[in-house]
């Protein structure tokens, strides 16, 4: 399985170049692949180096093993019990380091990035991390069972998907981190079969439950549901996995079957375009 990211060019540097970067997620020796995007004419990847986290992968059914952020990014050693930290220096990315989950938490699943703070889930535990020294900072969370699927976060509050059939609320102090509580929120019974790409906008949270008819799903902080109808026919068909917030109220996803679908809206969920995509392995930022 691979995991993809995207460090982009900015547009007040032209001559810095856009890179996709994938883990291999090797159980024996896990590595980044750094590839270039060259977008004019026919958009195409060459690689340029790999770059060993100094850990071992192994992950399997989880979204945002990798992540980016301004310079720094991160991505997780499911095998090892730790974080790898990356940097990019112009066109030049590197590891910088790695930071350890904490006591009795294993297996890290997926990774968030926000602000100050690094969020991690795994088999048992979620927690949050000053970004990006990787020091334990918030209180630990335990989860309920060894099924999270991703991990990530908005203004107030954090999410976990759970394939068990279920999202954890968690909710952030004021400083930005865990404060060590959580809650499930409670999915209806059309939109609660394997949750597992997610995506914030705001405090609004969007996620797929990949295998319900109503395989696109919205959540406030309140904690109220929002179904919507998703591709048809439905799963074992269309299974959407990876999810991600486009500019506006656009929402990009990956359906198992090779297509990336764009929605305009929660009520306007009708397929824009399709392009190739690996499903849990696309993650642009």
């Amino acid at each position: 399985m691979l995991f993809l990211s995207v460090a982009s060019a900015t547009a007040m540097n032209h001559e810095r170049s856009t890179f996709v970067i994938t883990s291999t997620n090797n159980a024996s020796g896990n590595a980044v692949l750094v590839f270039e995007l060259d977008d004019s004419g026919t958009p195409s990847l060459s690689f340029v180096k790999t770059l060993p986290t100094g850990g071992l992968g192994g992950a399997a059914g989880n979204a945002g093993a990798v992540q980016f952020a301004d310079r720094f990014g991160a991505i997780v050693n499911y095998g090892s019990n730790n974080v790898t930290e990356l940097q990019r220096d112009g066109n030049y990315i590197g590891v910088v380091g790695r930071f350890g989950l904490a006591p009795k938490c294993v297996n890290p699943v997926s990774v968030a990035l926000a602000d100050s703070h690094a969020f991690v889930v795994g088999a048992n535990c979620a927690e949050s991390h000053a970004w990006p020294s990787g020091r334990l900072d918030g209180t630990v969370v335990s989860i309920p069972d060894t099924s999270a699927g991703q991990i990530v976060t908005g203004r107030s509050w954090s999410a976990v998907t759970l394939k068990s059939g279920s999202v954890l609320r968690l909710p952030l102090s004021e400083r930005g981190e865990l404060d060590g509580t959580s809650a499930a929120v409670t999915l209806p019974g059309d939109a609660n079969n394997t949750p597992l790409g997610a995506a914030f906008w705001g405090d609004l949270l969007g996620f797929d439950p990949a295998h319900s008819s109503y395989s696109f799903a919205l959540v406030d902080k309140n904690m109220d549901v929002f179904p919507v109808l998703g591709p048809q026919p439905a799963y074992p068909h269309n299974a959407p996995c990876w999810l991600a917030k486009g500019a506006g109220n656009v929402w990009y996803r990956a359906i198992a079957l090779a297509r990336l679908s764009q929605y305009s809206s929660a009520t306007d969920m009708a397929e824009h375009s399709t392009s190739p995509c690996l499903c849990r392995a696309c993650r642009p930022i």
